[in-house]
């Protein structure tokens, strides 16, 4: 009876942290849509990378000019998740490499978007 008591006590406490960690996604990604990225960006930092988590992140850093910390996002979201990605992240990596002054990387990108070998 102890053990039962015990695994049901044990998934409640698992399925309230899940439930807890959904919810505070969803508050910092209210964050992000209210254009609040710096507050945004530190909560996202502490989120495990998701392909959702890793693009807000990426571009709470783009927006706030942190060109350094958004392309090293960006980078690990293209190596993580590759072609599933959306095309708009494309352009934006490629506008922070431009920030950097890496011309020849962004140029990869801004070709990539605009659909061009």
């Amino acid at each position: 009876m102890k053990k039962i008591i015990y695994i049901f006590a044990s998934l409640l406490l698992v399925s309230g942290t899940g439930f807890a960690q959904k919810k505070n996604l969803k508050r910092v990604n209210k964050l992000f849509e209210m254009r609040a990225y710096k507050d945004a960006a530190e909560i996202y930092e502490t989120k495990a990378r998701n392909q959702e988590v890793l693009q807000n992140l990426a571009d709470s850093y783009y927006y706030n000019a942190s060109l350094q910390k958004a392309i090293k996002t960006y980078r690990e979201l293209f190596v993580q998740y590759g072609d599933s990605i959306d095309i708009e992240y494309h352009f934006r990596f490629a506008q922070a490499l431009k920030g950097v002054k890496e011309y020849k990387e962004a140029d990869k990108h801004l070709r990539r978007y605009y659909n061009k070998p």
